[in-house]
């Protein structure tokens, strides 16, 4: 039986990119699918992947782990997109708090790995990072047993990515 989170708690979509473990608000999560043809973006700034067509859609694929400083990686038959809502998507299911983009947009990730719910007492704020490149895109730090799972603020990552 699926408990629902109380108030307090809140629910997270993670994913490694390399063997670090990420996660975002599922609430801004649309879908997830399986590597499919991305056509690249010739002239882009390194974090878009490119573009593929969702049932008619036009989605830009974002690579996060670009702009995280990892180098490039290929495709791997664990590598899925996580398609997120749009900033109108979320505000019609009255979640305007959260935010993504206007345009319809994916991460492209290494292996999608479990969604978790935590209380609000188990976020903390994260660490900086050394070189102050990242600090804003990582919104906060959960420890859960052995592995720290660095929550990530996909509107930070969507606006970089179009920024370089």
């Amino acid at each position: 039986m699926n408990a629902v989170p109380s108030s307090r708690e809140r629910r997270f979509c993670t994913f490694f990119l390399g063997e670090e473990c990420y996660g975002i608000d599922i609430l801004t999560v649309r879908e997830i699918n399986r590597q499919v043809q991305i056509t690249p973006a010739r002239g882009a700034p390194p974090a878009v992947r490119g573009f593929m067509n969702l049932r008619g859609q036009i989605v830009t694929v974002i690579d996060p782990a670009v702009q995280l400083g990892y180098a490039p990686r290929e495709a791997r038959p664990t590598s899925r997109l996580i398609i997120l809502k749009t900033n109108a998507d979320l505000k019609g299911l009255g979640l305007s708090e959260l935010a993504t983009d206007d345009e319809l947009a994916g991460f492209w990730i290494d292996r999608i790995s479990d969604v978790i719910t935590v209380t609000a007492d188990q976020i903390d704020p994260a660490p900086p990072d050394q070189s102050g490149v990242n600090d804003h895109l990582i919104a906060a730090v959960v420890q859960r047993n052995d592995q720290v799972i660095r929550l990530l603020d996909p509107s930070a990552l969507l606006r970089r990515s179009v920024t370089g």
